[in-house]
């Protein structure tokens, strides 16, 4: 059929068959403002405002356009340009082969694309919406904020769903590249790209291994002290030992006053105690004792050194405890060292304590006599002590 009637066009078999219009046409066989080309193009259509291009290329909305082969378009001002098509929504358009589009303001372009939502754009072979479902929840839920593990986070441009971009399917995914940078704040709807994903990870990263660090040397630190209490402690326990180990002599009327020292371990910890024992009679005995665990002496007695000077019994016996203080075990060696150097030990110990005369003269058959810890400071020599009489450093 070749016709032209009112503003409507045909050109081919069947063109404008069973089409109505709202313009008469004294011709009685097409009517209104629409153009086809091709066989059976425009068949059955109602509208006005119509182009059909192709072999049973249908346009029966107003306004619509149908280019391709076998393209149905029922929608208002909708199109489809491609092989067969159909498209009953309005202000819709497929660029595409085989897509069908029941939802207004849709925007196809792309092969086989069947599922689709209103208000929303579909680019790629088999694009799809997705509803509600594992990997998202359509356009059925707002985000305004989500609760992920027991923190809440608030979102912007959540409130409102409109609409979606979809470039894949739930099985077919796509990347979308060459995305730039977005705004990044607490109203910003912009789409985010790789790199400041990346510079937040990295700089979280970073902040973990910092925290990573002060927690290791908290660790640290705490073992540490948990360590250096368990040698306190062991010195301790190494110090009762050596206390313990203090016995007295028997009672000699001639000899009121003796003296001992002791030694002792406890858990790889060694310490000497030193001990004074006073006896006025028989049935009487004072006693005053102290353990060195950390070294009462530290070399020559003024603190110096010097090399052409040749070293005393009594700095050789000081020598001997800073060993002991150092962990040097007690063998037979060390217990004939001991025994050879008992006179230099008595020495130490009459450094550490003294006898202090309180009432009586001494042929007196009753006087009171004190022991006392020596630990005054002589500041002219540099010697300091504590209260127990040790040597310290200032």
């Amino acid at each position: 059929m070749n016709s032209n009637s009112g503003d409507s066009t045909f050109i081919g078999l069947y063109s404008g068959r069973n089409m109505t219009t709202t313009t008469s046409n004294p011709m009685g066989s097409v009517y209104g403002n629409n153009v086809g080309l091709g066989s059976s193009t425009l068949d059955g259509a109602s509208g006005n405002m119509n182009v059909g291009i192709g072999t049973g290329a249908t346009a029966s909305g107003t306004n619509s356009i149908s280019i391709g082969t076998g393209n149905i378009v029922t929608g208002n001002n909708s199109g489809a340009i491609g092989d067969p098509t159909t498209i009953s929504g309005n202000a819709s358009y497929s660029l595409g082969n085989d897509n069908s589009i029941p939802t207004d303001n849709t925007f196809v372009v792309g092969n086989n694309v069947t599922a689709t939502a209103d208000n929303s754009v579909f680019l790629g072979d088999n694009t799809a919406y997705v509803a509600q479902g594992s990997t998202t929840e359509g356009l059925s839920t707002t985000y305004t904020s989500s609760t992920i593990g027991s923190r809440t986070y608030s979102y912007a441009g959540g409130d409102t769903n409109t609409g979606v971009v979809s470039v894949g399917s739930e099985s077919g995914t796509r990347r979308i590249q060459n995305v730039s940078a977005g705004l990044v704040s607490a109203t910003s709807t912009d789409a985010i790209n790789g790199s400041q994903l990346y510079a937040v990870a990295n700089t979280l990263g970073t902040e973990i291994d910092t925290l990573s660090n002060i927690v290791n040397n908290i660790n640290t630190n705490f073992y540490g002290s948990i360590n250096r209490l368990d040698n306190k402690i062991n010195k301790v326990g190494a110090g009762a030992a050596a206390l313990s180990a203090l016995h007295p002599l028997d009672f000699d009327p001639d000899e009121k006053w003796n003296f001992a020292a002791g030694y002792g371990n406890y858990n790889s910890a060694n310490a000497m105690a030193l001990g004074a024992f006073y006896r006025p009679n028989e049935d009487t005995m004072f006693s005053i004792g102290g353990s060195m665990g950390n070294g009462m002496l530290e070399g020559y007695p003024d603190g110096t050194f010097k090399g052409n000077q040749a070293m005393t019994r009594y700095e050789i016996a000081a020598l001997f405890y800073r060993a002991l203080k150092n962990g040097a075990p007690v063998d037979d060696t060390m217990d004939r060292a001991m025994n050879e150097f008992e006179s230099e030990f008595r020495q130490l110990r009459l450094e550490h304590f003294r006898v202090d005369r309180i009432s009586g003269k001494d042929n007196d058959r009753h006087k009171i006599e004190r022991i006392r810890v020596n630990n005054e400071d002589n500041k002219e020599k540099g010697i300091y002590k504590d209260v127990y009489g040790s040597i310290i450093q200032k």
